[in-house]
Parts: C-alpha cells; structure tokens; sequence
C-alpha cells in the first residue's frame, strides 16, 4: 500500500498541486485517511451483521477516545492492527451480547472497576513510535483517568435501564485495561 501512497504523492507534485518537501506529509496524511475509512467501515459492518450497530459504536467510541491517552499494545503493521481491531470487536460483542442475555450486572461492575485499577496505575503506556514527554505522560495519565472515571459512571447510571450502552463502554474499558497489560507484560521481557 505505501507505494501507492507514494503515487499519489508523486501525482500531486508532477501536477503542481503541492511542493516536493510536502510529499512525506502528503504519504502519511492519505495512509492514515485511508486507514481511518477501512477502519470505519469494516467497524460499521461488523455491527450491521451482528445486528448490534449501537454496541459497535458505543464500543468503539469509548475505546478510541480513551486509547489515544492510555495507550498500549500496537502492531507493528497496519494489517495485524486491522485484523486484531476486527477480533476485539467480535469478541467484546458477543460478550455484550452475552451479558446483555443474563445477569451478571454486580460482576461486570466488579471487572469495570478493576479494568479502571489497571488503567489508573499503568496509563499512559509508551510505544516506540510515540513517547511521552514527563509533563505528557502527567497530562495523559490524569486524562486517562477522569475519562475512565466518567464512563464508569455512565456504566453506573445506565447498568439498569439502558444496559447495552453500559456494557458497550465497560467492555471498552475492560479491553484497555487487557492491551495495557499485555503491552505492560511484552515490556517486561
């Protein structure tokens, strides 16, 4: 794929559209618009088969937003990263579906709790393509927090009447709290 991306970086320069030093900009920025709409839609679909849209992009919404501050395990190639995104989905939503059949509210609270635990000592989790500065990983680590925190809440209030968002964002929150773990655990070896 990056050679198609240096196509049409080349494509742009030879038509005059933008400078010669904006080509690695140009690569990057289309590699991660391309990535991003592969990423929406293969999300979308996902949640249209299993008929669960909303868990879908509950899930997803909750874990992109705090995953950008906490960090974690990443792929070193975009494709694992992309197929590894695809079983986390399948496998958070046949777990909502799950909890949503039977009632295990208390222990999922309880795994939510933990899964906060975990994010609270171990966020933000470097990654060699990303490191931190001190102040970053202060401001990271408290915005890790207050958001898990508020979607714990959120858990909290709607865990009885609308239990399928609350399980949405718990099992975000519990997936975090797996990816920083494993990322902890790969660092320690």
């Amino acid at each position: 794929m990056d050679r198609y991306y240096k196509k049409l970086s080349m494509f742009l320069i030879n038509n005059k559209y933008i400078d010669s030093n904006d080509a690695e900009l140009y690569e990057y920025a289309t590699k991660v618009l391309f990535q991003s709409i592969i990423n929406t839609v293969v999300t979308i679909a996902i949640g249209l088969i299993f008929g669960m849209l909303k868990e879908c992009l509950c899930f997803i919404a909750v874990f992109m937003i705090l995953r950008k501050f906490t960090g974690g395990l990443h792929a070193k190639k975009y494709i694992n990263c992309l197929l590894g995104s695809i079983f986390l989905i399948i496998i958070s939503l046949v777990i909502i579906k799950f909890l949503g059949k039977y009632n295990f509210q208390i222990e999922f609270l309880y795994l939510v709790g933990i899964s906060i635990m975990v994010i609270c000592v171990l966020a933000p989790m470097e990654h060699y393509n990303k490191t931190l500065k001190s102040k970053e990983k202060k401001v990271y680590k408290c915005i890790s927090v207050i958001l898990s925190l508020c979607f714990y809440v959120i858990c909290l209030l709607l865990i009885n009447n609308n239990f399928v968002i609350a399980y949405s964002f718990g099992t975000a929150l519990m997936n975090l709290a797996i990816l920083l773990i494993i990322s902890y655990l790969k660092s320690c070896f």
